[in-house]
């Protein structure tokens, strides 16, 4: 058998099972590649095979690993990766194929042996790829005899690979447009009995059926900080004795750099997924203040940890008792200068301060139960 004919009828087994990602298989265009040691996906939907690695893997397997592809261009690795600015990709695609495979396996998807698996890198299952990453920071030497053939292509980074420059692909189409006619195919296979991948129902009920788009709203409030017509007033400065106009103009001055405190709620009453989800905002916010570091504190009902931060392989949480954010606040106020912006990070079961200072800078709290009250002088986001 012809190894690109095998390869069509493992995608053919994929759509078979799974028949809610036709769309997202067959956009894969396939091409020969003896450079890489399996299978790897460009950032464009080009799909590399080494055809010793096809001969060799069984069909169900085979049929396991186009999906586990597909999952990284679904997921938006490539530019989660940029986002993240995770400094080690080899590490970043490592973290990208455990938060795949755990989610494949657990509904019975079929993969190869070497496999990477949260169990087999000895954290807990269920992290995102940015808490995975976290994880993994000091590892590399260990990684790389563990997965010596460890590479996705550009699907799982963005960067692009040597093969890929030199291959002839398809004209690249509108990637945002052809997500959600897959998502929209996951969604009718769910009303159709399938049961799809945790990951994937929950990503396309979020991708067609968006809820507030809380991170927006999140990185309008701290980029008003970084915009230099926000950052800027007008003064009266003093009046030269050389000046002879008997009119005072008024000078533009530059206000201070951005100054943002981020409090973590680290009682026990916030879950796993919820702490990973903190630490993927945490990197969001540094990327908009371009380089200026803000201020972590992880809080129960004490303060357990405090201190600058610029990139998210600094982001440090502990705690674990019960909940008071309000030390956390109170810490956050003592800062020198005191910030532009707290955000509070919280499940919301917490005291709040019945009073806020007159000039107290603003509050967001970014909430994972949406039914939580909150004072007038907190601005509630609602994750969904």
């Amino acid at each position: 058998m012809e190894t690109l004919e095998k390869l069509k009828i493992a995608r053919a087994t994929a759509v078979d099972a799974h028949p809610y990602l036709a769309t997202g298989l067959f956009k894969l265009f396939p091409i020969e590649s003896r450079t890489i040691k399996t299978l790897a996906v460009s950032a464009n939907w080009t799909i590399y095979f080494n055809p010793n690695f096809v001969e060799e893997t069984a069909n169900l397997e085979l049929a396991g690993v186009l999906i586990h592809e597909l999952s990284h261009l679904l997921r938006g690795h490539h530019q989660r990766e940029k986002d993240f600015r995770a400094s080690d990709s080899f590490i970043w695609n490592i973290a990208a194929d455990a938060a795949i495979n755990d989610d494949l396996l657990r509904s019975s998807i079929k993969l190869p042996d070497q496999r990477v698996t949260s169990i087999l890198l000895g954290i807990e299952e269920g992290q995102s790829t940015e808490a995975i990453y976290l994880q993994l920071s000091g590892r590399r030497a260990e990684l790389e005899n563990m997965f010596p053939d460890i590479d996705c292509g550009s699907c799982s980074d963005g960067s692009t690979r040597s093969y890929e420059e030199e291959s002839i692909t398809p004209k690249e189409e509108n990637t945002e447009v052809l997500l959600d006619q897959i998502a929209r195919e996951v969604l009718q296979g769910i009303k159709d009995g399938a049961d799809p991948p945790p990951f994937l129902r929950t990503w396309a009920t979020d991708r067609i059926k968006p809820q507030v788009n809380w991170l927006s709203l999140l990185l309008r409030r701290v980029r008003r900080e970084l915009d230099p017509t926000q950052r800027a007033d007008y003064r009266l400065g003093p009046w030269s004795r050389r000046n002879s106009d008997p009119f005072i103009f008024p000078k533009l001055v530059g206000r201070s750099r951005p100054n943002v405190a981020v409090i973590v709620d680290t009682s026990g009453s916030m879950r796993e997924a919820e702490l990973n989800q903190a630490i993927t905002e945490i990197s969001s916010i540094l990327n908009s203040l371009r380089g200026d570091p803000l201020t972590l504190i992880s809080c129960d009902s004490e303060v357990r940890l405090q201190g600058k931060i610029r990139n998210a392989s600094q982001i440090r949480l502990k705690g674990g008792g019960s909940t008071d954010l309000r030390v956390g606040i109170e810490a956050a106020l003592k800062l020198k200068p005191i910030p532009n912006l707290i955000v509070v990070m919280t499940d919301g079961l917490t005291k709040w301060a019945p009073n806020w200072p007159r000039h107290a800078p603003e509050v967001i709290a970014l909430l994972t139960a949406g039914e939580v009250g909150v004072p007038n002088w907190v601005t509630p986001i609602i994750i969904k």
